[in-house]
């Protein structure tokens, strides 16, 4: 019960809206505006998406195996691969943001662009 009704408050400001680009001139100009440029944004995001899709490619290609690590292995060990890390006893783990996939890498080069 509750939820429809905070669903009904929702809509009420789009009645606001609506009657705000009725009786104002800028804000039929705003809106406008925004709907002709709404395909501009998708090709801007297509083409963004294409070039993270080309370096995500190449982050899987390369360093496909880079992103791990040796955990729960004795202190004061060196350990440089993986049967290092098992001979002394330890866990060879995913790092949390890695390339092991091509979502994962995408992921990866947004949170790297965005931070």
């Amino acid at each position: 019960m509750i939820e429809s009704i905070s669903k009904v408050k929702v809509l009420r400001i789009l009645l606001f809206i609506q009657l705000q680009y009725n009786n104002d001139r800028n804000m039929r100009l705003t809106v406008l505006g925004f709907m002709r440029l709404i395909p501009k944004i998708f090709n801007l995001l297509l083409v963004t998406l294409l070039v993270f899709g080309f370096f995500a490619t190449i982050l899987v290609r390369l360093y496909k195996q880079d992103f791990y690590k040796c955990v729960n292995f004795p202190s004061g060990i060196t350990i440089n691969t993986k049967s290092d890390c098992y001979s002394w006893g330890g866990d060879w783990v995913k790092e949390g943001i890695n390339v092991e996939s091509f979502p994962a890498a995408l992921l990866t080069l947004f949170l790297m662009a965005s931070t």
